[in-house]
């Protein structure tokens, strides 16, 4: 199967889910005007291109990732949901929390060498000195890489 970008709106959709945010549902296609966090960043997305294995991201689609309001929200220790719920998780060790975002995020568990490298980042909390934070520039990380936008 050829590896391919997801759609705006599976992104959009995998986006909430990882992150456990609220989900904003479509708005019927007669309404026009107000503000959809989900529409918008659909509309960013949308490319008009019918072939999703050859799909660009743009300047703009790579930077709504990387500092966009959903993906801010969603890995802010104050507005996120799955994440303050992984790293206040008192029952979880380092290696536990970090495999947690890892199957929120990828449906996947950390591999050996990813653990290897994150356990001691997060245990000496990344450039701030702040394990959360640390926690959360992971989860970041995992939400912006291509694994996370690939269909594969």
């Amino acid at each position: 199967m050829p590896v391919r970008g997801l759609t705006p709106v599976q992104l959009y959709d995998s986006l909430t889910q990882a992150t456990g945010l609220r989900r904003e549902e479509a708005q019927p296609a007669f309404i026009f005007g107000g503000d959809s966090a989900r529409r918008d960043f659909i509309e960013r997305f949308a490319t008009g291109d019918d072939r999703p294995t050859e799909r660009q991201t743009s300047i703009l689609q790579a930077l709504t990732l990387m500092n966009g309001r959903l993906v801010t929200d969603a890995t802010s220790l104050e507005k996120g949901a799955t994440l303050p719920a992984v790293s206040d998780s008192y029952f979880l060790d380092t290696a536990g929390k970090i495999e947690a975002i890892y199957l929120a995020a990828l449906t996947r568990r950390p591999r050996p060498d990813e653990l290897e490298r994150l356990i001691p980042y997060v245990e000496r909390g990344g450039p701030t000195l702040n394990p959360k934070k640390a926690l959360a520039d992971v989860f970041w990380s995992l939400l912006d890489s291509a694994e996370f936008v690939l269909n594969h």
